[in-house]
């Protein structure tokens, strides 16, 4: 499956960018795209909800924003 994750902040210039990059092989997913406005990867569906929650924890780890719903979609 391949998830496309939409973060409601700015990715630049706070290395979340960086961190995304080395945490997609480490997580197990496959990293298709990472731009500005949204992380694309493909992988199953806990693999992928796991890379989600790490992202998650280095938002509130580094105060880039407030914990807010992240849109994601789901292409099969």
């Amino acid at each position: 499956m391949v998830f496309e994750f939409i973060f409601p902040y700015v990715k630049n210039g706070n290395g979340f960018s960086s961190y995304v990059e080395s945490l997609a092989p480490e997580s197990g997913v496959d990293l298709i795209e990472n731009c500005p406005s949204a992380t694309v990867v493909e992988g199953d569906w806990e693999t992928a909800m796991g890379f989600l929650r790490h992202c998650q924890e280095y938002i509130a780890e580094h105060a880039i924003g407030s914990l807010v719903p992240t849109t994601i979609h789901i292409h099969s």
